[in-house]
């Protein structure tokens, strides 16, 4: 059941239904109800694994809890010496961080042999091959449950939460299965920290007049930007890169460009839709995006961009790494030595490789994901290591970080640096993105762009003009988010004519410019795959 489909419309209106009607202490098993049935519907068999994870989260969360507790007693009550206080707080600990380690490596296994395996295999056979080592590859048949990536790293992050004692574990096993399956996130994310999601999701929030419309409004415009934009730019973009022998680099570059457009309108109606649905029902999810295209820089992107995976890595990954063991042992010996500004840069930057080498294997099993993912550290690493650099030269050549010719000239310089990124996110194999890259910087002359003719790309001219006007809607969107200024809130004080005609246009805009009907792939969400 796609969030464009006629189909979920209905199950929202009747869960909306449902969950407003019954008494406020029954809503949240409503809505487990509705999730449950959501997830079901995209497969039978996916939901085992979703039980699964939910399963051994909560009987590791408990036992963690319960472990915590129990010695807390026996503080309390036998009031050792400092000595014996510390040596069960550490034995304690230990048996926590061994309940949290399998359980984390169990669901991470599973999401590891179901998504990588065979990827991983015909790696290995390829390097073994170079040594004149033969090895058969796996190619085993796994059944990839929607959602799996976000909902395991969900519920890891709420396990490692509890053991941190950042929150409390949930004694209700139900309850946690509604953290992990609450339908607007399960299948695409964001990825929600416990804190912020539960004490809302299982309030049995009142019904809001003025909370639909917000919330309705908002989905409309995710609808907007997902059959308006988004499905129309991708008959291109798929065609393209599709037979990009085909086509010259001018060509190229305007459909990275526009497949930049295509993958944030796709995630961001998405997210836009959800949101709305969520605030419907009164319970806020996190925020994916900050109008990331209006960046002066690649760090700042990433942290406007699918921002809830990028916390999860920096609170789960990558902070770990720099406060481990070894890491310290490192500083310990390089304290106070001239080598220790470097050597903290190096352990930097090994932990930013790391960080990203995983982030573009999250997305997929696919050469062409990692080499985005190192792409993004090789960037990101030489950002913080040379930015003293480049704050100096900034100050000497007495350039005005303020003005908006300098902040336009940085944001247009990150955009294309992120689009060049893109070419590694959506070509088939690292070789057909070096074909492309190859052509763009070597056959893009400006005589090109200047005849260039977009109808060749295979859109008729209407559909340019929808594709060009929706797009110019979406940046001017962006740009009042990025000033803070809520579109909604302005429309609330226009008069109630004028409130309605603007969204009916907006409606009938999606009804006749979207793109749907017979033969569209409703299922088509890029970040489905991941």
């Amino acid at each position: 059941m796609i969030f464009t489909s006629f189909a979920f419309l209905a199950f929202f209106a009747v869960t909306a239904a449902l969950y407003f009607l019954l008494p406020a202490r029954f809503r949240w098993m409503a809505l487990l109800a509705c999730s449950m049935y959501f997830y079901i519907c995209a497969g039978f068999r996916y939901v085992f694994y979703l039980l699964f994870t939910a399963a051994s989260i909560y009987l590791a969360g408990v036992l963690i809890a319960r472990q915590t507790e129990k010695t807390d007693r026996w503080l309390k009550e036998t009031k050792p010496d400092k000595d014996a206080r510390k040596l069960a707080k550490q034995k304690t600990q230990r048996k926590n961080r061994a309940v949290l380690a399998l359980c984390v490596c169990v669901n991470l296994g599973i999401l590891a042999v179901i998504k990588y395996l065979n990827f991983g295999s015909n790696l290995l056979s390829v390097f073994l091959g170079k040594f004149g080592v033969a090895l058969t590859p796996l190619h085993l048949s796994f059944a990839l449950p929607l959602g799996i990536s976000f909902y395991t790293f969900q519920s890891i992050g709420y396990l490692t939460d509890v053991y941190r004692g950042v929150c409390e574990a949930q004694r209700n096993p139900l309850k946690l299965l509604l953290f992990l399956s609450f339908f607007p996130c399960v299948l695409q994310g964001p990825i929600n920290r416990y804190n912020d999601l539960a004490p809302r999701l299982y309030a049995g929030n009142s019904f809001s007049y003025d909370r639909m419309t917000r919330g309705a409004q908002r989905m409309l415009w995710g609808f907007f930007e997902k059959l308006v934009i988004a499905d129309r730019l991708n008959t291109v973009v798929s065609a393209v890169f599709g037979n990009s022998a085909d086509y010259n680099g001018a060509q190229l570059w305007i459909v990275v460009i526009l497949y930049a457009f295509q993958i944030y309108a796709d995630f961001q109606g998405y997210m836009d839709i959800a949101c709305g649905a969520a605030e419907v029902l009164g319970i806020p999810i996190a925020e994916n995006f900050d109008s990331p295209y209006l960046s002066s820089s690649v760090p700042e992107f990433w942290r406007r961009w699918h921002i809830t995976l990028g916390s999860w890595f920096r609170d789960y990954v990558y902070y770990p790494i720099m406060r481990s063991g070894w890491f310290s042992s490192i500083r310990r010996r390089t304290k106070g030595r001239p080598t220790a500004k470097a050597a903290d840069r190096l352990m930097t930057v090994f932990a930013l490789f790391a960080v990203w080498g995983l982030t573009g294997l999250w997305h997929g099993a696919k050469t062409t994901y990692i080499a985005w993912g190192l792409y993004y550290g090789l960037l990101i690493s030489l950002s913080t290591l040379l930015s003293p650099l480049f704050d100096r030269i900034v100050s000497k050549t007495g350039l005005d970080r303020d003005r908006p010719s300098y902040r336009l000239a940085q944001i247009l310089k990150t955009f294309f640096t992120v689009c060049v990124g893109y070419v590694f996110f959506r070509a088939d194999s690292l070789h057909h993105a070096r074909d492309i890259l190859t052509q763009m910087f070597t056959d893009a002359g400006a005589s090109k762009l200047l005849t260039l003719d977009l109808t060749a790309l295979g859109l008729s001219a209407k559909d340019w003009n929808v594709a060009f006007l929706g797009l110019a809607i979406l940046i001017f969107v962006d740009i009042c988010r990025s000033k803070k200024l809520v579109i909604r809130d302005h429309l609330r004080a226009q008069g109630l004519w004028l409130r309605w005609l603007i969204w009916l246009a907006g409606l009938f805009a999606v009804l006749i410019y979207g793109v749907y009907g017979p033969g569209y792939d409703a299922a088509s969400f890029i970040y489905f795959g991941f």
